[in-house]
């Protein structure tokens, strides 16, 4: 299983095994990703470590939510490298704030696609 991280995340309070995918996210999932955190893009991108500075640079720049959530993400994934992991986004959506963990499901848990 070296192909993967294999890691205890915060199912296994209730005994779930969870497999990221590896490598970082692809533009199109995030995307639409984007769209699914409109409401939280700013804080998220705290979590996700990106400087307020970068965040307001990103919000005067895009007059759209959207663009602007889309935009932290790529932010995110150029300014961390390989640290952009799916691992790393899921830590960030199941942060204590947000308890997104519809979205880590649906976009970073590898289920042998």
């Amino acid at each position: 299983m070296d192909y993967y991280y294999y890691y205890y995340f915060c199912f296994a309070k209730i005994g779930r095994e969870v497999l990221f995918k590896t490598g970082q996210p692809k533009d199109k999932e995030l995307l639409s990703l984007a769209r699914e955190i409109e409401s939280i893009w700013r804080p998220l991108g705290v979590v996700l470590g990106l400087t307020n500075a970068t965040l307001d640079e990103i919000h005067e720049d895009n007059p759209k939510v959207l663009d602007k959530s889309y935009t932290m993400l790529r932010k995110w994934k150029e300014s961390r490298g390989s640290g952009a992991s799916y691992q790393n986004l899921a830590e960030g959506l199941d942060n204590e704030v947000f308890k997104r963990h519809d979205l880590v499901e649906r976009y970073c848990n590898d289920k042998g696609n």
